[in-house]
């Protein structure tokens, strides 16, 4: 009988949730305000994975679907450029209203006066490969640059991945890239 209920003690055993990170008193460092957000789910497909990733501003919840690449090696080794650069290596994709509420509260946090802040439903970048390791999509990181391209504008975001941790950050390169990232990342 007491096998019985350490049995059903440890089968009852539940995941704890993911803590999403709390944006709600975020500020700039150094003049450079990064995005922190935590993966809440992982999907993978044969060429990438899917990773849905949320934080809470206030009491609303925002969020976006971003796909990485798999197999993606080591961008420099012993110093030097390798597996630089990777097509369709980093992915945007629209989750509605989580996905425009972030683009508001980028907006916000870049001082910029934006309207119809709607993310567009897919954007597939070109990215530059940042790292001395090839990528451990368990436990590792990963940092990448993508390239924002458009009619009139060009933008750069750092995109890193703490895997350990659970978080992706969308990080700024440059202060002068926000108008022309917030105008390439809506509809």
């Amino acid at each position: 009988m007491l096998l019985a209920l350490i049995l059903t003690v440890i089968g009852c055993k539940t995941d704890e949730p993911v803590k999403i990170a709390n944006l709600s008193n975020l500020y700039g460092v150094d003049g450079f305000v990064d995005i922190p957000l935590t993966i809440t789910n992982t999907q993978e497909t044969d060429n990438y994975n899917t990773y849905t990733i949320r934080a809470i501003v206030d009491t609303d919840t925002i969020g976006m679907l971003v796909k990485l690449k798999k197999g993606i090696k080591a961008g420099f080794v012993n110093g030097e450029p390798k597996n630089m650069f990777i097509d369709q290596g980093v992915s945007f994709i629209s989750m509605g209203e989580q996905s425009n509420m972030l683009l508001e509260f980028l907006a916000k946090k870049y001082e910029i006066n934006s309207s119809n802040n709607k993310l567009k439903d897919t954007q597939e970048f070109t990215c530059a490969n940042l790292n001395t390791q090839d990528i451990d999509y368990n436990k590792g990181t990963g940092k990448f640059k993508i390239f924002l391209e458009g009619k009139d504008d060009y933008a750069e975001l750092f995109v890193n991945f703490d895997f350990a941790k659970n978080t992706i950050n969308l990080n700024e390169k440059d202060n002068e890239y926000r108008a022309p990232l917030l105008r390439l990342l809506k509809k």
